[in-house]
């Protein structure tokens, strides 16, 4: 009986150390795939935009494209005071 515990102790401490290996492979593939992929997040243009970011986590890109929409709208109904030069 006592040979049978020390082995299925055996295979139990060999079947862990498996997994911890494994565990390690893992991990270190995962930090170099973070190192070779470097993601740059965009950021917003303006200050606006990066008020909104900040205040609502909106991607950069949106923010950006919210904010020049509304840009665009709101320079076409401007009327400056005297003429054009």
């Amino acid at each position: 009986m006592d040979i049978l515990c020390s082995t299925t102790r055996a295979e139990v401490a060999n079947g862990s150390l498996r997994e911890a290996e494994r565990a390690n492979v893992i991990r270190q593939a995962v930090t170099a795939e973070r190192e070779r992929v470097v993601h740059k997040a965009k950021q917003p243009e303006t200050e606006v935009g990066k008020r909104i970011k900040g205040l609502t986590d909106v991607p950069a890109g949106t923010v950006n494209a919210i904010v020049k929409n509304r840009t665009k709208t709101s320079l076409e109904k401007f009327r400056g005071k005297g003429t054009a030069h």
